[in-house]
């Protein structure tokens, strides 16, 4: 994401990555050269309790969590999202971007618009977009 984020979408400003495993830092690195990218710190953590421990607040928060294409439930939970919420700056942007390849995914999709929806009550939703076929993301603006 930090790689799209700066080379395709122009983002100069400062990026936080949060990354489990290591392997996937350094194959990201050989190939996708993310050591080359400016204004980039990664942290070797768990997701979820980075995102429930994390301080700093920031102005783009996104959620891009796959193990192959599935999300772990916890980060579709009521409290995660409140966590997200809390993490984002006024004016900040959440993006979360979501698989939509099989008829549970588009189930799973129903009802985290519902959850996403009723815990950002507070902020401004905007309608989701699909990327392609296959992503959709939801974003909201603090």
């Amino acid at each position: 994401m930090a790689f799209i984020l700066q080379k395709e979408l122009g983002f100069q400003g400062a990026i936080t990555g949060v990354e489990i495993d290591e392997k996937i830092i350094s194959l990201s690195q050989k190939y996708f050269g993310l050591d080359r990218l400016r204004n980039l710190k990664i942290e070797i953590a768990d997701a979820y309790d980075f995102v429930f421990s994390e301080k700093q607040k920031y102005d783009i928060v996104v959620i891009d969590l796959f193990i192959d294409h599935i999300i772990p439930e916890q980060f579709d939970q009521k409290d995660f999202l409140l966590q997200l919420e809390r993490l984002l700056s006024k004016g900040g942007l959440l993006l979360y971007n979501r698989m939509n390849l099989s008829y549970n995914d588009k189930s799973r999709i129903q009802n985290f618009r519902k959850t996403f929806a009723e815990v950002l009550r507070d902020v401004e939703i905007s309608e989701e977009f699909n990327i392609d076929s296959k992503n959709i993301i939801f974003y909201v603006k603090k």
